[in-house]
């Protein structure tokens, strides 16, 4: 017997297809057969991950006194299954998934802060840096879905956004490190990269006035 996804409907599986709505049989099985197989593969990957977390914490433990550099791969290996969960398994909206895999980062900072010796860097230098990341992330996003801009028109606006981002991390750098405001290779490296941007959006300008398709303007 089988279920119709569709309409819910139980049939025997040599009618081939569902008598309600006629969706087809094998259809559902391939299906049926691929949910199974990515939910195969997820559960091996995680047995896998878990006994090579295991052994490092072993041969730490063997190897010294406590626990030590092994705690490193330790977090970072749970974060990147803890960001591939909300995407895989969590289905949630674009601006509470964005939401938590920039809080999971930030967590993930905080720790390795905590553990790898010598001056703290979290508060100083990488927790105002996630926040200008997410601050123009979400900015980036706004602009895209109020202004329903072209892809070349995207690709323009990402480039200027990057080069926004490098100068604020050279900004946060030299307050963390020097404590002084001293710009020099993000402004040399935005500079370079704004030309690109202008290009881009002479480019689209230029394909709107020809009436052509983007891809038979490069003839793809």
């Amino acid at each position: 017997m089988q279920t119709c996804p569709k309409c819910g409907i139980r049939f025997e599986d040599k009618d081939g297809k569902c008598p309600l709505c006629e969706k087809d049989g094998s259809e559902i099985e391939l299906r049926k057969t691929a949910a199974f197989t990515r939910e195969f593969y997820w559960r091996l990957y995680w047995i896998i991950t878990m006994v090579a977390l295991l052994i490092i914490l072993v041969i730490d433990l063997v190897y010294s006194p406590g626990l030590s550099w092994s705690i490193i791969p330790f977090i970072s290996v749970l974060y990147i299954w803890l960001s591939l969960f909300l995407i895989i398994k969590i289905k949630l909206r674009s601006f509470i998934l964005i939401l938590m895999e920039w809080l999971a980062t930030v967590i993930l900072l905080a720790i390795l802060d905590t553990f790898i010796p010598g001056r703290p860097w979290f508060m100083g230098f990488a927790f105002p840096a996630m926040v200008t990341l997410y601050i123009l992330f979400n900015l980036t996003l706004i602009i895209f879905k109020l202004t329903h801009l072209t892809i070349l028109l995207r690709t323009a606006l990402n480039v200027i956004i990057a080069g926004i981002y490098l100068i604020s991390l050279e900004l946060l750098l030299d307050n963390y490190k020097h404590e002084i405001i001293a710009l020099s290779w993000s402004l040399i490296a935005f500079v370079c990269i704004l030309p690109l941007s202008f290009f881009l959006i002479y480019l689209d300008k230029k394909i709107k006035r020809s009436g052509a398709e983007l891809k038979k303007y490069f003839h793809f």
